[in-house]
């Protein structure tokens, strides 16, 4: 059975996913944070930052992310835009793949 936003009325909600140092929710940390708002199966709005991970990101999840160490050095801490994110989110529904490790 196939179900959409509609079936669900889920007219507004905001999508997540997030780019990390590993698959760790422990020891890995945050490299990059995309939010997108939808309305009424509309994208209205959009949310992404590098985050500095305060470690280095291996090879390999530079390789499968494209984002390398020098693309965060200067980028800042997610304590510094936490606040912005749940600002952007407010009260919608959040929604992603894999949504238990990214939140």
């Amino acid at each position: 059975m196939s179900m959409d936003m509609i079936d669900v009325q889920l007219d507004e909600f905001v999508a997540i996913d997030v780019e990390a140092t590993g698959l760790s929710i422990t020891d890995d940390k945050i490299i990059e944070i995309s939010a997108v708002k939808f309305k009424n199966g509309q994208i209205i709005d959009i949310f992404t930052k590098l985050i500095n991970p305060d470690k280095k990101i291996p090879h390999f999840i530079e390789n499968l992310t494209g984002i390398s160490n020098s693309d965060v050095n200067n980028a800042p801490y997610f304590n510094d835009i936490n606040e912005d994110l749940i600002e952007f989110i407010h009260e919608k529904p959040i929604v992603g793949h894999n949504i238990t490790f990214d939140i």
